[in-house]
């Protein structure tokens, strides 16, 4: 169990972290390192609370002054500022002998990531990236249906996600934020990185990799907001679909195995098997996506032993949006 617990990062994504540690771990002495400052005290639908501060609401020791922070002595550092910065927070926390809990991806590139991953197995850093939707009860079902099968008879993968980031945070514009601005890390590849590390982290890697990212001009910004992904495996592939500026919203994966299809339906809650004539469904209703953060944080608790598995899983995710942005297989 941490003593220390350091938060870099309150925005909409560090809150939420510490909503979650508060309530696992009621008595953790937290305390953060703030830059800006400028995303307010929020609730848990993202609306502001203007009842009181974020300090006083959490108790809190908020510094501006990393060194200070540090002097403290945690023992947990969660890491949830933009993506552009993930690489030098996680070098010093490392280096410091903390545990590292870090939002997806974990860093921009391919080359930062292998620079980490020989650092956090040096000092072996107890590390784990923030890929939540691996905790979701559809991608464990899917997980155990796979294993029970054989890998080989899938004939065919599609995975689509389509969000639209001016209503991911309405107390801000969504020009303003990290997935907007390619100098922060942006761009659909990197901020809607799940479902690639699902698909790793269920197939392993793929053989070949074809991609095209588009941009809408009219959005008037720096980074891709779509990308079309194929993934080459010896007997299959795999569509992937990512789009941040559509309106119509849709998180849905189709897994084709001989003559069944498996459909996870993330929007509307829906794990359907169908098999011939006969279907079966598994429906989880009021599901949260803080439900997904405490599950994950609690496994973080209970995994006491070094490992290396978020430390590859960055590697390879970061390997693979890499060879998507070079075109290398195009």
């Amino acid at each position: 169990m941490f003593r220390k617990i350091l938060f870099i990062g309150l925005g909409g994504a560090g809150q939420r972290h510490l909503r979650i540690v508060k309530k696992i771990m009621p008595n953790a002495s937290c305390l953060a390192y703030r830059q800006l400052k400028k995303t307010p005290l929020l609730n848990s639908d993202f609306s502001i609370n203007s009842n009181t501060s974020l300090k006083d609401y959490y108790g809190i020791d908020v510094y501006d002054d990393i060194d200070a922070a540090y002097a403290n002595n945690p023992d947990l550092v969660i890491i949830s500022v933009p993506t552009s910065m993930h690489y030098e927070h996680i070098i010093r926390a490392s280096n410091e002998g903390a545990s590292i809990l870090v939002e997806k991806p974990g860093s921009v590139n391919y080359k930062e990531a292998k620079d980490l991953s020989t650092i956090l197995k040096k000092n072996k850093t107890k590390f784990m990236i923030s890929f939540q939707r691996r905790f979701h009860p559809y991608i464990v079902e899917l997980k155990k249906q796979l294993k029970q099968k054989n890998i080989r008879n899938i004939t065919h993968i599609s995975v689509d996600v389509c969000s639209y980031v001016p209503s991911w945070h309405p107390y801000e514009d969504y020009r303003s934020l990290y997935a907007c601005q390619a100098n922060l890390g942006g761009g659909v590849l990197l901020t809607e990185s799940h479902e690639i590390d699902i698909i790793i982290w269920l197939l392993g890697y793929p053989k070949k990799i074809e991609s095209k990212l588009n941009k809408r001009e009219k959005m008037g910004l720096d980074i891709e907001d779509s990308a079309n992904i194929i993934l080459h495996y010896e007997k299959y592939k795999v569509n992937i679909n990512l789009d941040f500026m559509n309106k119509k919203t849709k998180r849905l994966m189709l897994i084709k195995h001989d003559a069944d299809d498996i459909i996870l339906d993330f929007d509307s809650n829906n794990y359907k098997f169908k098999y011939y004539d006969e279907s079966k469904n598994k429906i989880i209703n009021n599901l949260t996506n803080d439900e997904l953060f405490e599950t994950q944080f609690n496994y973080f608790l209970r995994h006491n032993k070094y490992s290396t598995e978020y430390i590859d899983a960055m590697v390879n995710n970061l390997m693979f949006i890499n060879e998507c942005k070079s075109g290398q297989f195009s």
